[in-house]
């Protein structure tokens, strides 16, 4: 009877053990991102640059035949290793879009929320002018 009690107690010990050194996803880190800067996320893990926007989005006070949308490419570093994340919003979203990627093992979750400015008719925006506001969280 002690020994099935000791064993017992000894696996309860080592249930509680595994449950704390279980690594749960870290909570979303939204930024706003110029364009060509970095940024660091996922508790600073990772390293995320915006490389290129290239916005086919129709201008506001224009008429167009497709709504369009805005295609970012991001620099994605962690630990010396760098890899390119594209991801496409379209002009009038319902919801964020999201996607994962993997960079040394780890899973992130990548969120575009929005990409600003919004083009108008008559108006240039440059590259330098546009800003990327999005989340970041590890899987």
């Amino acid at each position: 009877m002690k020994n099935a009690f000791l064993s017992l107690a000894f696996l309860g010990l080592m249930a509680s053990c595994s449950q704390q050194t279980a690594v749960a996803p870290t909570q979303p880190t939204e930024q706003k991102v110029a364009y060509q800067k970095s940024v660091r996320l996922a508790g600073n893990s990772l390293g995320l640059k915006v490389a290129q926007i290239a916005d086919s989005r129709c201008p506001i006070n224009a008429r167009c035949i497709t709504a369009g949308a805005v295609k970012v490419q991001f620099e994605a570093s962690a630990q010396g290793t760098t890899q390119a994340v594209d991801v496409t919003l379209p002009a009038y979203p319902e919801k964020p879009v999201e996607t994962s990627f993997t960079i040394n093992n780890q899973t992130y979750r990548l969120t575009l929320n929005e990409v600003l400015p919004y083009p108008e008719a008559g108006k240039e925006i440059k590259l330098e002018e546009y800003t990327v506001q999005v989340s970041v969280e590890k899987q």
